[in-house]
C-alpha cells in the first residue's frame, strides 16, 4: 500500500513530467504554408528581406502542407540548426515558409536559392538537408 507522502511524490514526479512534456513540444509546428518563387528566377535587385518576396506578386505561388512526415522533418531540421557566426551580409530570398505552431503562435523561415538561412528573426547557419527538404517539395 502507498503511503501519502510517497503519492504526493509520485503525483510531483508526474506534474514534472507533464510539465516537461508541455513546454517541449509547445515549439512543435503543425502546419506551413510555402511561397515561393520559380526556380533559377534572376530578380533585378536582391530580396534582401523575407517581406519582399511578396513585391513580386505576379511570380509568386504557395502551398500548404501539414502532411505529418514532412512536418516531422521540418522539424528535426529546424532544431538542428546552428546559430551563424558570420556577420551580415546580402541576402536574396526565394522561399518564405510560415510556420504554424501548435501553440498558436507563428514563425517564419526564410531562405535563399543558394541558402541564407533565417528562423525566427535570427540568421543561422545554412543547412543544404533543410533547403533540400523543402525544394523538393515546391520544385516537383
Amino acid at each position: 500500500m502507498i503511503g501519502i507522502k510517497d503519492a504526493v511524490r509520485n503525483g510531483s514526479i508526474l506534474l514534472v513530467l507533464f510539465l516537461f512534456l508541455e513546454c517541449t513540444s509547445s515549439n512543435e509546428i503543425v502546419a506551413v504554408k510555402i511561397y515561393y518563387l520559380p526556380q533559377d528566377l534572376n530578380v533585378i535587385t536582391a530580396i534582401d528581406s523575407c517581406d519582399k518576396i511578396f513585391d513580386h506578386t505576379f511570380l509568386l505561388k504557395d502551398t500548404i502542407i501539414n502532411e505529418g512526415l514532412f512536418i516531422k522533418e521540418l522539424n528535426e531540421k529546424i532544431a538542428s540548426l546552428k546559430l551563424s557566426q558570420k556577420p551580415d551580409s546580402v541576402y536574396d530570398f526565394r522561399i518564405r515558409c510560415e510556420l504554424k505552431m501548435n501553440d498558436g503562435n507563428k514563425k517564419v523561415l526564410c531562405m535563399g536559392e543558394f541558402f541564407d538561412t533565417f528562423y525566427d528573426g535570427k540568421l543561422y547557419e545554412d543547412s543544404s538537408e533543410l533547403f533540400d527538404l523543402i525544394k523538393t517539395k515546391i520544385y516537383k
